[in-house]
């Protein structure tokens, strides 16, 4: 009876997925223009997402940059350096434990 549902509610799913792509698929697709950048397609008037950010290096805010850099990779050291103890840790418990059963029998 549990198998009969699994395959009912499978098959269902899977229906409603084909038919979820087929209408996605049938609805016409813009190419947004924007010939007068107020981020509004002239074509279908939806918002167009702004234009990405442009990275540029700016000497200017390293002294505000840097210290946190360096906290960042301190810290990840600091948590990297943990997981090794702890898993050396383990390792060395988990030794001790086999070496105990082994000398019981």
């Amino acid at each position: 009876m549990k198998k009969k549902i699994l395959l009912v509610l499978s098959l269902v799913l899977a229906l409603v997925s084909v038919f979820s792509l087929v209408a996605y698929a049938s609805e016409p697709q813009c190419t947004h223009v924007d010939a007068n950048d107020d981020n509004t397609c002239d074509l279908c008037g939806e918002i167009i997402q702004a234009k990405q950010m442009e990275f540029k290096f700016d000497p200017g805010s390293l002294g505000q940059t840097v210290p946190i850099l360096c906290t960042g990779m301190l810290g990840i050291f600091i948590v990297t350096t943990i997981i090794i103890a702890i898993v050396i840790l383990l390792n060395t418990i988990l030794e001790i434990v086999d070496k105990k059963r082994k000398n019981k029998e």
